[in-house]
């Protein structure tokens, strides 16, 4: 029998490590050039969107303390901050647009937001379950799907009308982080341990064959294509709306770095980009089966990224940080 000698462990625990550190330092790019945009906040923000070519919306805030707002008209060079919400006073996770283009926030304690003129003025509303709603999108113009996370612990689907009666409750065992209503009848909501789908507008949900993260954000590109990323870095893909996945990123994989992710988004079936914890952006262009990670550039979470009519990327996350990234 061959004896294994302290030394040979040594080696061979070194040369692991040394491919891992080449493997690491291989997969890392630099964008030509990164903006940092001025926000005039040190709020948390937590969604960004655009309306149309020109206005963006950032819903942001502090849990406890504050709704935040912040809307750019030139297509996210400059912002104007809103915080004059004196019956809300909770930060806004949320965003939905619904079919007729009026953008609603979603909160904590039930807190809402609503416009109708693209986010020049707002008006304050809560929904009585007084949950704290993490994401929101809209079936039709009078149908809105809400989900919500109880710490992980627990969650709900939320079924209400734009007048918030609340028309129907899922419960559930596990924290729900993002929905996405693709069409009236077909939707995508993904959670801790699970991703599920309504093909009836919202009143029944189906547990789909994909596990193993805490699936933090979607990116549904049709009722058939979705794109899903979690918090420990796994990323999965369907073109079949959910019978089948493509585990492209394995987040369990003890070999392959740890990535935190927050947020997902595809410019086209082969370029795509996913944002993370301690300024994490990691990029695909064919199709996720390769990921790269740019140089690091903030400290701060990353927590939303928007693709923008010009090609640039937004990305916005912790301490009012706003990044205009340029591939």
């Amino acid at each position: 029998m061959q004896r294994i000698t302290k030394t040979s462990i040594r080696v061979t625990i070194l040369a692991i490590a040394t491919c891992f550190f080449f493997s690491c330092k291989k997969e890392q790019v630099y964008f030509q050039k990164i903006e940092v945009v001025e926000s005039n906040t040190t709020s948390r923000l937590n969604r960004i969107q655009f309306v149309n070519d020109t206005t963006c919306i950032i819903a942001g805030g502090e849990r406890f303390l504050k709704a935040e707002v912040l809307r750019s008209t030139d297509g996210g060079y400059t912002w104007v901050s809103n915080t004059n919400f004196p019956e809300t006073g909770k930060g806004q996770y949320g965003f939905g647009i619904d079919p007729m283009g009026r953008v609603w926030m979603s909160g904590f304690d039930g807190t809402m937001l609503f416009s109708a003129d693209n986010g020049a003025s707002w008006a304050e509303r809560r929904i009585g379950n007084w949950e704290f709603h993490v994401g929101i999108s809209f079936a039709n113009n009078n149908r809105m799907i809400m989900v919500n996370a109880r710490a992980q612990k627990g969650g709900s689907i939320v079924v209400a009308d734009t007048n918030l009666q609340i028309l129907k409750t899922t419960d559930y065992t596990f924290g729900l982080n993002d929905v996405q209503m693709v069409n009236e009848q077909t939707g995508y909501v993904a959670g801790y341990g699970a991703i599920l789908k309504t093909t009836d507008g919202g009143e029944t949900w189906n547990y789909l064959d994909v596990k193993n993260d805490n699936f933090y954000a979607l990116d549904c590109k049709s009722e058939n294509e979705v794109w899903a990323c979690g918090y420990n870095g796994t990323i999965v893909h369907t073109t079949d709306g959910g019978a089948s996945w493509e585990k492209l990123r394995n987040g369990n994989n003890i070999t392959a770095p740890r990535y935190k992710l927050l947020d997902i988004v595809f410019k086209d079936a082969n370029t795509g980009y996913a944002v993370g914890e301690k300024g994490l952006v990691i990029h695909t262009s064919n199709g996720g089966k390769d990921w790269e990670k740019y140089g690091e550039f903030t400290e701060n979470a990353l927590r939303s990224i928007t693709i923008c009519p010009n090609g640039t990327l937004l990305t916005v996350g912790d301490e009012g940080s706003i990044y205009r990234l340029h591939p």
